[in-house]
């Protein structure tokens, strides 16, 4: 039996990105999506496993994904997403 491909958009080892070594850098960005929605408080941080159901999880950054958020939300957002990453930050250091 072969490998199943659940997301067919994502090539597999040796096609697409990866054919050309761009999969490294694809790797990484999606290594870091992944910590921030650890940071986000949706991830285990040991087990990298979602605290809800992946369907909620899913379901949630969908509809985040369809807002059409004012100046004023996308502010909000991204001072909360500034503290969160310098807290991080000193955390780690």
């Amino acid at each position: 039996m072969g490998v199943v491909q659940l997301f067919p958009a994502f090539p597999l080892r040796g096609q697409g990105c990866f054919a050309f070594g761009r999969g490294k850098e694809r790797t990484r960005n999606m290594i870091n999506a992944a910590g921030l929605m650890g940071l986000a408080g949706l991830l285990d941080k040991k087990t990298g496993r979602p605290l809800t159901s992946p369907a909620l999880l899913l379901g949630a950054l969908v509809e985040l994904a369809n807002r059409n958020p004012t100046d004023l939300e996308k502010q909000s957002w991204e001072q909360s997403g500034t503290a969160l990453l310098a807290k991080a930050k000193a955390d780690k250091d």
